[in-house]
């Protein structure tokens, strides 16, 4: 529903947005509310489209390699409805991409894999597909690769932006999703830890009960394993804004390249930490940087991203020109949001059909 919230609105989509595993008492704890009314405007936040919950994978955790942004100018010439076609053939038949958006010059995407070999394939059948997409200056798509050995994130770092844009002043400053380093590891799950991380990040909005019905086990068990998964940052809890209200004027993607011998303590030293602090997904390491920015309005935009690159600039630690994508919500389309469960699916289906192998050595043999 493309409308302006109410003040009571954006405080509820605020504190959710900070920590989705609030309570409706929580929440009216935190922003001064009654929980009865806390309820009814999560409610109406939900129904109306305003807010998307997700239970966000561990990808480090999963044995995953990298995170990769794609990122382009399209040919604007090409009509709307047939870029939707396009994207929609390609990109929901993609399980390695989680999000992607685009608008009449631009497309954005982001993507997990496994390995370099999982990657090239993807890039190939990419390109091909892709090829009559060329932008005004006749380039392909390019690719910013983030390790997670190298690289640090900052997923569904909202709270301080949605804090800036709907003007919240409450007495304890909103939390800040910290910008970390995640080392790449792997995570050993039973057969039944498996089904119910695949059935959490498929069916978000599902209850505990109602997973156990998806996966055929019992209440208690799925809720042990939910917890347990919480608890050793298996699974996050989010609850991603969609922006379609009118008051987000403009997102702002921006792609910027440093000097490899740039760190984070000296980008820091030298711009402050509203570079990161104010983005709703960063993605960092020495010579790259790839951040989203949601604002109130262009006006906004053109006040505060020079004051986040600026210094960047002005210090002579950029690699060139910052990169940047900015259009109205409302002139974006999102193919693909907050799409996990594909890529887990994909990734723990292959892991549980080894476990199935390795105790049925005759079959495995047979294959």
């Amino acid at each position: 529903m493309n409308r302006r919230l109410s003040y009571q609105e954006k405080l509820v989509l605020f504190a959710l947005t900070e920590d989705a595993n609030r309570t409706d008492a929580e929440i009216g704890e935190r922003i001064g509310m009654k929980q009865a009314a806390v309820g009814r405007h999560r409610r109406s936040l939900v129904k109306d489209g305003h807010v998307h919950l997700a239970n966000l994978p561990s990808f480090h955790r999963l044995g995953l390699e990298f995170v990769v942004q794609i990122f382009g100018h399209i040919n604007i010439a090409l009509p709307w409805d047939r870029k939707t076609e396009i994207f929609n053939d390609w990109f929901k038949n993609c399980p390695s991409i989680f999000e992607a958006t685009f608008s009449e010059g631009f497309l954005l995407s982001s993507g997990v894999f496994q390995n370099i070999a999982d990657f090239l394939t993807f890039q190939e059948r990419f390109r091909i597909f892709f090829e009559n997409l060329k932008g005004p200056r006749g380039e392909l798509f390019r690719y910013a690769f983030f390790p997670f050995d190298i690289s640090r994130f900052s997923f569904g770092n909202f709270a301080p932006s949605m804090s800036r844009i709907f003007k919240i002043d409450l007495q304890t400053p909103p939390m800040c999703k910290p910008l970390i380093r995640m080392k790449r590891e792997t995570t050993s799950l039973s057969p039944s830890e498996t089904k119910i991380l695949i059935a959490l990040t498929e069916f978000p909005e599902l209850n505990d009960e109602g997973i156990a019905h998806r996966v055929n086990k019992s209440r208690q068990s799925v809720t042990e394993i939910r917890n347990r998964f919480v608890e050793d940052g298996l699974i996050t809890r989010m609850a991603y804004p969609t922006f379609i209200s009118e008051d987000f004027g403009a997102l702002a993607y921006v792609h910027a390249m440093f000097d490899p011998d740039t760190t984070l303590e000296r980008k820091v030293s030298v711009a402050g930490d509203s570079w990161w602090m104010q983005s709703i997904y960063t993605l960092e390491r020495n010579s790259e940087v790839f951040a989203i920015y949601p604002f109130g309005s262009f006006k906004e935009y053109s006040d505060l991203i020079e004051i986040y690159l600026k210094p960047f600039q002005e210090s002579r630690l950029l690699l060139g020109e910052p990169e940047q994508f900015v259009g109205p919500p409302e002139n974006m389309d999102d193919i693909i949001y907050c799409s996990f469960a594909p890529l887990v699916r994909q990734v723990l289906q292959d892991k549980l059909s080894i476990i199935r192998q390795s105790q049925d050595p005759v079959k495995f043999r047979m294959r």
